[in-house]
């Protein structure tokens, strides 16, 4: 599994956005931090594949899931991309499915009124409880799994608990609806929530999870 996290303005993002975007990414990124995520996902699966970075294209299946294909037919694997504030987050695995989610806290923002609307009785009761921290763990987990199964909001927000036993700045194993997943949340900075899930394929065997980071800093 390999994750990336970086902040806009950043010399690395500058660096990334000239060297990567591609003139299709301009015309399908309304937004300059979709912009970034897709050339930075570009080049991440450049180097871990050992390929050229302008061979790699991004489009959208109807249910909105992000998919990689690369033109001189090289195996692609599963891709997710999110970003929230000055925060942008990808994630990429060869071994299953994967979602990643960032959400960069809004005080402001009627916690409550979502969680009753999205969440499960459970979840709600977290919320109540620990306040605005959790809510951005339960929801940036649920919609990270919802991005991994390809489901979107319609599944992050139909009012079930999945998460209320987190984890919550920690990771661990776990079973949902009859399969195996692992999921990770963090706080990579005050006020940003990171979370990632992932569904392993079919005969790949649960443990210890690899992670590795990209770009790696020096």
């Amino acid at each position: 599994m390999h994750l990336g996290l970086v902040q806009t303005g950043c010399p690395f993002a500058s660096q990334a956005l000239q060297k990567w975007s591609t003139d299709e990414d301009r015309q399908n990124s309304q937004r300059p931090a979709s912009l970034l995520c897709r050339a930075l996902l570009r080049g991440m699966l450049a180097e871990i594949t050992q390929s050229s970075a302008s061979e790699w294209r991004f489009s959208m299946l109807p249910s909105g899931l992000p998919i990689a294909s690369h033109q001189g037919g090289k195996l692609a694997p599963a891709i997710s991309m999110s970003h929230s504030g000055s925060w942008v987050a990808y994630a990429t695995t060869f071994s299953g499915e994967i979602g990643i989610d960032i959400e960069q806290v809004q005080h402001l923002r009627n916690h409550l009124g979502i969680a009753d609307h999205a969440f499960g009785p459970n979840e709600r009761a977290a919320v109540g409880t620990s306040g605005p921290a959790r809510f951005y763990a339960i929801w940036t987990l649920r919609e990270a799994i919802a991005k991994a199964t390809g489901a979107g909001l319609q599944m992050a927000a139909d009012g079930r608990d999945r998460v209320h036993d987190g984890p919550y700045n920690s990771s661990k194993w776990m079973t949902l609806e009859n399969a195996n997943w692992w999921l990770m949340h963090t706080m990579p900075s005050p006020g940003v929530s990171l979370s990632i899930a992932f569904r392993p394929a079919e005969g790949q065997l649960s443990g210890e999870m690899p992670i590795h980071w990209w770009p790696v800093e020096e």
